[in-house]
């Protein structure tokens, strides 16, 4: 099966197709001069409504917009918030409260268009937790549905068909497992995969899925076994019907990641993912250390081989990290650092091995604490999280140009990826591309009736790609893909 790339994360076990058990050694890095120039900020904004947010939990950044998902408080009660920014720092639209008769709260969403967002969460009633998910159009809802499991969703993925996969935990009164529950593009209940590992208690399941949903989803995260101690690094894969999932990386660290309560701030990013995957994908880890003086930021990065790497990040206080973004040659760490008054926005770029790039800290005069981030196709970052002042806790929101990577204009001079097709009606039809400055993408072929044929990685340093097949005659579709940008042409074969 091939994988072509297509966005947010966690963990599990189940059949193992094998176990690596890795002895790593923490390297704990200190504070130094950055290596590269700052982000500079373009602007930031501080939402003020009736209602409290307790907690941002993720952000999504689409056509200069960005969406920000948090768990609010009001008079009604929690509740599950979508707030659209536009790329002003304005709030665009409307926001979108989901409350219902038990308290609700937001884990994660996703954007698939600037017109569809989905957002997962679950209510609690008594001892009793339900994953809920919802499909918003225009900032309506179109379904909204939930299921009794014992426990909550952590992440969410949609394929390019509407499938919706969600990742979370269920709790069978011994400990949590991972699970995944998959829904129809209409938000019906498909099935259910779920690992019963009875020694491993698991925690912040993230998801990635096929665009083409031919084969299963793959989950991320971490776990705690009993026998062992320490944290476990899982990456897994679930079959397409549903079926146990198998382990492809296990990594246990003889240290306790996010060993404090607030579990659900360990997160997964995937190098290009925009929660889908690719053969050679590197999947990023961050979360929280407590070394019994102070936290650091834990990272870690593994592909469907192997751990690379893992390290720790000490700013000489409290540090957190609670969700992280990837692009093609670094990945984004949003957090805070206590600053010995109060608790300040800690961003740090690091590049692919796990070294620091640049990090820097924002204070607005209260406690800061970013909770989400996501990188455009212009290298600007979208930050997002909360400042509270000890009467309510705001909303806050950065964003940040970064000059030391090409293409950072928001009006390109061209189109950011076009696509067009020499040589129709023959048998080796010639593609002209253009891709956004910087940037690679990939090139795939499709049959008439949507089934996917082959996949090419595109050189951006060319503008052609001649189609060399043994395809027979007739008519195919070839897909454009860079990062969240796509462009489609049919392409009529001749033998």
């Amino acid at each position: 099966m091939e994988w072509v790339k297509g966005q947010t994360l966690n963990p599990w076990r189940g059949m193992m197709k094998r176990i690596l058990v890795l002895s790593i050694v923490t390297i704990c890095l200190s504070i130094s001069p950055a290596i590269a120039d700052d982000p500079e900020e373009i602007w930031s904004t501080i939402l003020e409504d009736p209602v409290t947010f307790l907690n941002v939990v993720d952000g999504a950044q689409m056509n200069d917009n960005f969406w920000v998902f948090a768990a609010s408080q009001d008079d009604a009660g929690y509740s599950m918030a979508v707030i659209d920014i536009d790329k002003y720092g304005n709030k665009g639209g409307d926001d979108f409260y989901r409350h219902m008769d038990n308290d609700t709260w937001a884990t994660a969403g996703t954007v698939v268009s600037p017109d569809k967002v989905y957002a997962t969460g679950y209510y609690q009633d008594g001892d009793d937790y339900s994953y809920v998910t919802q499909l918003l159009e225009n900032y309506h809802r179109v379904w909204a549905t939930s299921f009794l499991l014992g426990d909550k969703s952590h992440s969410i993925a949609v394929t390019d068909n509407g499938n919706v996969y969600v990742g979370g935990t269920v709790d069978n009164g011994t400990e949590k497992d991972m699970c995944t529950v998959k829904l129809d593009s209409d938000g019906l209940y498909q099935w259910r995969s779920q690992d019963t590992d009875p020694e491993t208690d698991a925690y912040n399941v993230a998801m990635f899925a096929d665009p083409d949903d031919i084969a299963g989803p793959m989950g991320a995260g971490m776990a705690r076994p009993e026998a062992v101690g320490g944290t476990d690094l899982i990456l897994q894969k679930n079959t397409p019907d549903g079926g146990p999932p198998t382990v492809i990386v296990r990594a246990n660290f003889d240290i306790r990641v996010n060993i404090s309560a607030a579990d659900d701030y360990n997160a997964v990013a995937q190098k290009n993912s925009f929660s889908t995957y690719t053969d050679s994908s590197l999947f990023f880890f961050t979360g929280t250390f407590d070394n019994g003086t102070d936290t650091d930021i834990w990272i870690s990065c593994c592909d469907q081989d192997s751990v690379h790497w893992e390290k720790l990040y000490d700013s000489g206080s409290d540090d957190q990290a609670f969700r992280i973004a990837v692009d093609e040659n670094y990945f984004y760490v949003a957090g805070y650092s206590h600053n010995g008054t109060d608790k300040d926005f800690r961003i740090i770029r690091f590049d692919h091995d796990g070294n620091v790039s640049w990090n820097i800290t924002h204070d607005a005069g209260a406690d800061e604490e970013a909770h989400a981030i996501d990188v455009d196709e212009y290298g600007n970052l979208w930050v997002a999280g909360t400042t509270d002042d000890g009467a309510d806790s705001d909303l806050l929101v950065i964003k940040y140009a970064q000059p030391d990577i090409s293409g950072v204009s928001e009006t390109p001079v061209s189109a950011p990826a076009t696509i067009q097709v020499d040589g129709n009606l023959t048998s080796t039809p010639t593609i002209h591309y253009s891709l956004p400055v910087g940037h690679s993408g990939t090139l795939t072929f499709y049959s008439a009736d949507g089934r996917r044929l082959e996949t090419y990685k595109l050189d951006p340093a060319q503008s052609t790609f001649t189609w060399m097949t043994d395809r027979p005659s007739g008519a195919y579709i070839a897909v454009l893909r860079s990062g969240r940008l796509s462009a489609t042409t049919k392409i009529v074969l001749t033998k």
